[in-house]
């Protein structure tokens, strides 16, 4: 691989790209409150020049190339609707299954829903503009997604027609429909088993929001259903065994065991979110930097000293979701825990000295903010000695079907899978998640795995608008959860995509599997957008990791724009 200076990337366009590499010289922040951009001083990680328009392997950079010892990548994202990112996915399969022996895509979505599309790549008929409109998630249905299927089905037409490529969803949603699958699949051939699990189909919750239909369940009724759907997987493995005939059994065992993952995460949901509302404890925590900083603003106007003292105590709840969770419930005592009670305590008691009547609706809101502040509290001390986050399961359930897949595929076999950076991390970096899907994965392959995660500068992404304290409407927008476009300015000095940008002007992968400097490996705060967006969640989705430690190769894209809907 080719090194060149700093200065010559901005060499005509095609000189840059390629396997043209850049030994880049970078520095970090001097202090908390600085960062210097990268200067050419020390040699650190390989920059390669990316081109997200170019089709194939010879514009990639460093994901041109699978490792032999590779078998399974995570490919992320920073947001889910950045058409760039999409893009890169899909020319990086479209690659890899000429160059490497891709045997599955696995996605980020409900392996039932996925089926039909799953039978359209491997030959079979259906329209697939409506195959995706169908499967529900608007992230996946998008141009770029429809591109990489279509390449998976003419690749079976053709040169994979001996061994397919398959897709298969792996995030464990909706039992109910994998256990149809199942029972229609058997019925012929066993009417009786199919019989004994029909009542539990019938009773099983389905509904988009299947976790809150849960919820409404009795407990008796949940562990009712839980126990059989947990039998499912021990139920097929055991017909699989004596079986004869065609059956694909290992469809069977993948929807048998996504049923048991789906039920293991709803429970998992209702025994650990203090409130038994996870939507609740999710916009409590989202507001939590807002309340803190409307109330003390507040309280400043009363007794700024005061105020002041009280907000010093607070200011450790700013931080990340899993920065609080693991400090207030894992490292402080109880004194510390019961001082920064008292000073919330203190700031409500503060700003209820004024008179009802003056300033009565910035008093309400600051009452109101300083009580949320509290009820965040409470929540966190629901949390106080277990020994994992929230949710734990999901990721945890994505691992697993992945490594069912490989092992599924052979000795041969290479998974690639196609989700957030929240999932693909090498390091959990969400904000309920006990551990993220890549950690799992990690952790059974070791080097097995590459972890790839997305990064950008400044641009548009879509995302489903969801109204927060202190946020305003976008324009077009009528409802909650309406799909719509979202605009991230420029990143500000500090913020860990200022120091990529400065990295060079062309849009590039970092791989991070080599030496590296030390702003790599310190912790610094990432944009990290799911599917819901407002205002206020632009600096609380910003989550800290070390780029090394999170990462194997990182893509960085300067300017992006939303995704676009198919339909």
């Amino acid at each position: 691989m080719q090194s060149t200076t700093v200065s010559s990337w901005m060499a005509p366009r095609g000189r840059c790209f390629g396997l043209l590499a850049l030994i880049v010289f970078v520095y970090g922040a001097k202090s908390a409150g600085a960062q210097r951009r990268p200067s050419a001083i020390a040699p650190t990680a390989v920059v390669t020049a990316l081109d997200h328009t170019m089709p194939g392997c010879a514009a990639l950079g460093a994901l041109a190339a699978l490792p032999a010892h590779v078998r399974v990548v995570g490919l992320g994202e920073a947001t889910h609707g950045t058409a760039e990112f999409s893009r890169v996915k899909a020319n990086a399969i479209d690659c890899w299954l000429r160059t490497a022996g891709v045997t599955t895509v696995a996605i980020e979505a409900p392996p039932a829903t996925w089926e039909p599309i799953d039978t359209f790549v491997r030959g079979g008929s259906g329209d697939l503009d409506s195959l995706l409109a169908a499967q529900g998630f608007w992230m996946w249905n998008t141009p770029e997604m429809r591109t990489m299927l279509l390449t998976l089905r003419t690749w079976n037409d053709g040169e994979g027609r001996a061994r397919p490529v398959r897709v298969v969803g792996i995030d464990p949603k909706y039992p109910d429909r994998s256990m149809r699958i199942i029972l229609d699949g058997i019925r012929a051939s066993w009417p009786g088993v199919a019989a004994r699990f029909e009542p539990t189909l019938r009773g099983f919750p389905s509904t988009r929001n299947e976790y809150m239909a849960w919820l409404k369940l009795s407990p008796a009724a949940r562990d009712s259903l839980s126990a059989e759907v947990l039998l499912l997987p021990a139920v097929i493995d055991s017909l699989a065994a004596g079986a004869r005939g065609a059956a694909d059994w290992n469809r069977f065992r993948w929807h048998a065991r996504a049923a048991a993952y789906s039920v293991i995460m709803e429970r998992e949901d209702t025994l650990n979110w203090a409130t038994g509302d996870v939507g609740a404890e999710i916009m409590l925590y989202l507001r939590l930097s807002h309340s803190l900083d409307v109330a003390s603003r507040f309280a400043g106007r009363i007794d700024s000293t005061r105020a002041a003292r009280l907000a010093s105590t607070l200011a450790p709840l700013a931080g990340s979701y899993l920065t609080i969770w693991r400090e207030y419930t894992q490292a402080w005592n109880t004194t510390r825990r019961g001082a920064v009670h008292a000073a919330a305590d203190s700031l409500l008691l503060l700003i209820s000295e004024t008179s009802p009547q003056r300033d009565s609706t910035a008093r309400q809101g600051a009452r109101s903010a300083a009580q949320d502040v509290i009820a965040a509290l409470n929540m966190f001390d629901a949390y106080v000695g277990r020994p994992t986050p929230p949710r734990a399961a999901r990721d945890t359930a994505m691992a697993d079907l992945v490594a069912l897949a490989l092992r599924q595929d052979g000795p041969a076999g290479r998974v690639v899978v196609w989700a957030h950076d929240y999932h693909t991390s090498r390091t959990a970096i969400s904000f309920f998640e006990g551990q993220s899907m890549g950690e799992a994965l990690v952790r059974r392959f070791q080097r097995g795995y590459l972890s790839v995660g997305f990064a950008f500068g400044t641009g548009d992404f879509m995302a489903e608008w969801y109204p927060a304290p202190g946020t305003s409407q976008p324009s077009g927008v009528t409802r909650q959860g309406q799909l719509t476009s979202f605009h991230v300015g420029a990143p500000r000095p500090g913020d860990g995509e200022y120091a990529l940008a400065a990295l060079t002007p062309r849009d590039f992968t970092l791989d991070l599997r080599g030496v590296t400097p030390a702003w790599m490996k310190r912790e610094q705060t990432f944009r990290r957008y799911g599917s819901g967006y407002n205002d206020l969640w632009a600096d609380q989705s910003r989550l800290r990791s070390s780029l090394t430690k999170t990462f194997d190769v990182l893509v960085f894209v300067h300017r992006t724009t939303a995704a676009t809907q198919l339909q």
